[in-house]
């Protein structure tokens, strides 16, 4: 298996906290003209609303990384230093179900830890062929040099993920 899963990952209640903050009229998001990458062809379905909690590429920390990062990390045993990159991704409805193009995360041997924020019909594809459903308080965990997609939901307003680049340092 090319993959881990681990549902009820949180506790419910910092499950539920996580859902209502990203879901909130008061969350910061950014608007991104595609899916993936920018290299996908221009659509009205392929574009998503992003929150980079941090990024060492750019040398960023949200103020709200501690309050939606912190949890996951601190359940897997991360340190700070760990985390090459943790940012939200929100996408609204479509009308049919996109699939990104595959790709990998970062360059460089890296760990993929996604946190399914909310339920629906969307899911994350490995190039193994393995479709992971996003499913509330689930954790996918997997090799970050594995292509991967992700495919948007038809059955619900809104597909919120946590994605987490990650390289352990014992």
């Amino acid at each position: 298996m090319s993959h881990k899963i681990i549902d009820n990952f949180l506790d419910n209640h910092v499950a539920n906290r996580i859902h209502d903050t990203l879901h909130s009229t008061e969350f910061p998001y950014y608007f991104h003209n595609h899916f993936a990458y920018d290299t996908e062809k221009e659509s009205l379905d392929r574009s998503q609303f992003v929150h980079a909690l941090k990024s060492n590429k750019f040398g960023t920390t949200s103020t709200y990384y501690d309050q939606i990062c912190l949890p996951i990390i601190d359940k897997l045993k991360l340190k700070f230093r760990d985390v090459l990159r943790c940012k939200v991704n929100f996408s609204l409805c479509g009308k049919t179900a996109y699939k990104s193009a595959y790709h990998i995360d970062n360059d460089g041997p890296h760990q993929v830890a996604i946190y399914y924020v909310n339920s629906n019909n969307g899911y994350t594809e490995l190039a193994t062929g393995e479709k992971i459903l996003c499913r509330k308080n689930r954790l996918l965990m997997f090799d970050g040099m594995i292509q991967h997609r992700a495919v948007k939901q038809t059955d619900t307003k809104t597909r919120v993920g946590i994605n987490i680049n990650y390289v352990r340092d014992n």
